[in-house]
């Protein structure tokens, strides 16, 4: 069994080690753009380090999914029926942990840092993050050693929402007033000595 692991190992850093390398230094650029405008103002309504870590997350996204395979290459395939690839990765615990886990976690941080820019919409930031999948998916029918499945937009789809519903989570419960009460946006809630300088 540890064999088997070790060697489904092996055959993913051959097929996407040169990626993964290259979305660590995405990833990386992005986090430092976002702390650079941390502080400035909102952008045309977006909030400018949650905007800098959502266009770093679909870069990541794009070179993950868009570029060719570089290992055991094979040709990719058309596959439109719901379930049908889920339903086969039963039975392989590795492709189930690596591509299914891989295909949700991927999507994660496009939809909880899409929701931060917002702030707004659960539902059509979720949209957003499914519509992303379903481009990336027709995007793959011009790549060889790519495949297009209806199962990756179901997996990137979910992705997506969760990390929507934890930026929802977290905007909910980080404004928040001392008492527990949301603070209304816009009306941020004045503190005693704040009251007594706007009064004289």
């Amino acid at each position: 069994m540890e064999g088997y692991w070790f060697y489904s190992a092996l055959f993913f850093l051959g097929d996407f080690g040169s990626q993964l390398v290259l979305d660590l230094v995405v990833a990386g650029i992005a986090l430092v753009c976002a702390f650079l405008v941390r502080r400035r103002q909102a952008w045309f309504g977006l909030t400018p380090w949650a905007v800098c870590l959502t266009v770093g997350s679909l870069a990541v996204i794009a070179i993950s999914t868009l570029s060719p395979r570089t290992g055991d290459i094979t040709p990719g395939r058309l596959q439109l029926e719901p379930l049908a690839t889920l339903r086969v990765y039963r039975y392989h615990p590795a492709d189930l942990l690596m591509f299914v886990g891989g295909n949700v976690l991927m999507f994660v941080p496009l939809g909880l840092f899409l929701y931060l820019a917002v702030r707004r919409s659960v539902l059509l930031c979720a949209v957003a993050t499914t519509l992303v999948s379903v481009g990336v998916e027709v995007l793959q029918l011009g790549i060889w050693t790519r495949s297009t499945d209806i199962d990756d937009v179901i997996t990137n789809g979910f992705g997506g929402l969760l990390g929507v519903l934890l930026g929802a989570v977290l905007v909910r419960f980080g404004t928040r007033d001392a008492s527990g009460h949301p603070e209304r946006s816009g009306h941020p809630r004045l503190r005693p000595a704040d009251a007594v300088r706007r009064s004289s």
